[in-house]
């Protein structure tokens, strides 16, 4: 058996799993940081945690398939939020 083939499916599977976690640390991020650049406006820190499950769960999945894509998503959201947020 060859320990240093690489097999495409096990490599899927193996993303497939942690999916779920950078998705979670992905809204982490955006509810620390909502927190923290707010401090007490409740609805900014809401709109971070509806705003990092839409971005957590959207890079999971483009990631899958590209992680290009995925990495373009979290940085251009996260950029739209702040510019917005920043006004």
């Amino acid at each position: 058996m060859n320990f240093l083939s690489f097999d495409m499916k096990s490599a899927r599977r193996g993303f497939a799993s942690v999916e779920p976690l950078v998705a979670l640390a992905v809204m982490a991020v955006f509810v620390v940081a909502g927190i923290d650049w707010f401090g007490s406006a409740w609805w900014l820190v809401i709109l971070y945690v509806i705003a990092g499950f839409v971005v957590g769960s959207s890079l999971s999945v483009a990631a899958h398939y590209n992680p290009l894509v995925g990495i373009v998503i979290l940085v251009s959201s996260m950029a739209a939020i702040f510019y917005f947020t920043s006004s």
